[in-house]
């Protein structure tokens, strides 16, 4: 089987939506870092999988937090990745946001989140990387922000009210839902036009453009670049050492 799936990552919370290609089942998996919205969340939407992020403690200094949220993210996410399928995972297919320059900001979130992409690579799965610009161009303009990007995925899928908890959309649960929604669809977008190349006819001018869009990061378009662990070189070896053993 095949699982794809867009996942959503900061340091306090994240959104993960998986989807198996096979049955088309899809489920939610939300972390989020306040315990009392947790537990009226899991109550409230069953649907959803609910963990309570770890805080930061009086004694942590940043670092510690920093290495302590990693650990839990990447166990939290690879146990919900097997549970989804009930066992073995043959192959995933995972999409993210890549980080951006904020100052100490990126650097804090690549010491949680380098931990995941870590144990996703181990495992062999494919990762997509895109720009938070990409994510923002295929939901419909560059310069969206958290609510627009809310407001578009909402034409889609059903986002509860209670994942707008605050005045603030940047700090919306619903916007990590947004953002993994479309990571998601752009994922299953990409692997269309490689099985079938008439399926660019289906994208908007606005997807096309992410399609062929090329940055200093990327300096080739989708298309032409590879998944960031599924073609290196030393996993290409261990697979081919485990199949002469068997």
């Amino acid at each position: 089987m095949i699982l794809v799936g867009g996942l959503d990552l900061s340091k306090s919370h994240y959104a993960m939506v998986l989807k198996n290609e096979d049955t088309g089942k899809v489920k939610w998996y939300i972390g989020w870092s306040t315990p009392s919205a947790v537990k009226k969340w899991a109550k409230q939407f069953p649907d959803y999988v609910f963990d309570d992020m770890p805080k930061k403690e009086k004694f942590d200094s940043l670092e510690h937090f920093n290495m302590k949220q990693g650990i839990f993210l990447t166990k939290i996410i690879e146990k919900h990745l097997f549970d989804f399928i009930g066992g073995s995972l043959s192959n995933a297919i995972i999409s993210l946001e890549g980080l951006v320059p904020y100052g100490s900001r990126t650097i804090d979130l690549a010491e949680v989140t380098r931990p995941v992409k870590e144990m996703m690579y181990k495992h062999g799965w494919s990762i997509r990387i895109h720009d938070p610009q990409s994510v923002k161009l295929w939901a419909g303009k560059g310069n969206y922000k958290k609510i627009d990007m809310v407001r578009e995925a909402r034409k889609y899928i059903d986002i509860p009210e209670a994942f707008c908890q605050s005045k603030n959309p940047d700090t919306w649960m619903a916007a990590d839902i947004a953002d993994a929604y479309f990571l998601r669809m752009m994922l299953e977008a990409e692997m269309a036009v490689r099985r079938d190349p008439g399926e660019m006819n289906r994208l908007n001018e606005h997807q096309l453009q992410v399609v062929n869009r090329i940055t200093k990061s990327h300096p080739v378009n989708l298309l032409n670049r590879e998944f960031l662990a599924k073609e290196q070189p030393e996993l290409v070896r261990r697979k081919r050492l485990l199949r002469k053993e068997k």
